[in-house]
């Protein structure tokens, strides 16, 4: 494996709110991830889904560090309805050992979980 893609959901989201799905790239040891080629996270719910996406497109300069080895995306998602929703990642690549570089090109499911708006305070 040359690299590792881990997708984290938040434990849940309430209708209304924003919370962040983390996607983490971790080259293999001895390989790092080109700065040449591009680091491209692309994001999609389906079209019925309850949660919407703040962006589809990541790129290395969104990362939360793009001079990280391991780069960190917060993908951000929106509750819409309640319920548990996929959420669909797709992450593209150059992982580089020395200088030979391959691509990859790698998705993930997560499920994002919307739990109800809180109800309003009266005061």
């Amino acid at each position: 494996m040359l690299a590792t893609v881990s997708v984290l959901a938040p434990a849940k989201v309430a209708a209304g709110q924003v919370a962040s799905v983390s996607v983490t790239i971790t080259p293999a040891a001895g390989e790092t991830i080109s700065r040449d080629g591009p680091v491209i996270v692309d994001v999609r719910v389906d079209k019925d889904s309850g949660v919407s996406l703040a962006q589809r497109r990541y790129w290395r300069e969104d990362a939360a560090d793009p001079q990280a080895g391991a780069p960190r995306f917060d993908v951000r998602v929106r509750g819409e309805r309640p319920g548990t929703w996929p959420v669909t990642v797709r992450v593209r690549l150059w992982v580089c050992a020395g200088d030979i570089c391959t691509p990859v090109d790698e998705n993930r499911r997560v499920d994002v979980t919307v739990t109800a708006a809180p109800a309003p305070s009266s005061q």
